[in-house]
This record gives C-alpha cells, structure tokens and sequence, in this order.
C-alpha cells in the first residue's frame, strides 16, 4: 500500500510532516507540496534527523519565486524546484493562479522546471 500526500500553502507543510512521520513505516509514502509553510523547529526536532533526511528522498516543494510563505518561512523539507516569474502576472506569488500562471509561463504550456540549486 502507498500513500501520496499533497497540499498548498497550510496543506503543503502538513503533507510534509506526515510524508517525513510515515516515511520507513510499511507504508510506502511520497508526496508534492506547492507554495507550502516550513515546519517548525519542534516539528523538525520531533521528526528527527533520520527520518527527515529519509523523507528528502520522496518529498519535493514547488515554489514560485516570490512566495512569502515557502521563501522566508524555513523548515522546508525535500527536493525543491522553483518556478522562475517570467513574465507571468502575480498579486503576492503564493496563490494558486499565481503557481499555475507561473508554471504556464516558464514551461510553455509543457515543459519541465529544473531544480533550485539552494
């Protein structure tokens, strides 16, 4: 049995925690966060650094590069791939129209995202 988890914004961070809390249970988890808050330091210290760096593997954040919440909220947990702006119009970059007009932008309606080299 396996178990995606997926969130935006509030969704994203705890899609994280239960990914990197399940993560080596016979469970077999994964999972995508969009835009997602940081965990905290006591969430981060309860994980544990095992199981947080086993979730790094299965774990990966989009981020659109002027998101408040997943740019200077920290605790981010995983792979992370950072859509560029590119000429995509945006109010604060963390909403979901923003996420989907910035990825339309920079893929050309089909290509991939590299990842952020942080």
């Amino acid at each position: 049995m396996s178990l995606q988890a997926t969130g935006h914004s509030l969704g994203g961070g705890m899609a994280q925690f239960g990914v990197a809390a399940n993560v080596g249970s016979p469970l077999l988890v994964g999972g995508v966060a969009v835009n997602a808050a940081g965990l905290s330091g006591n969430s981060l210290q309860a994980l544990g650094a095992d199981r947080l760096a086993a979730a790094a593997g299965v774990l990966d954040h989009i981020t659109t590069c002027c998101d408040p919440v997943s740019t200077y909220g920290g605790g981010l947990v995983g792979g992370r791939y950072r859509i560029p702006r590119q000429n995509a119009p945006l109010s604060n970059g963390h909403g979901i129209a923003d996420v989907a007009a910035c990825y339309m932008a920079a893929a050309g309606g089909g290509g991939n995202i590299p990842a952020d080299p942080r």
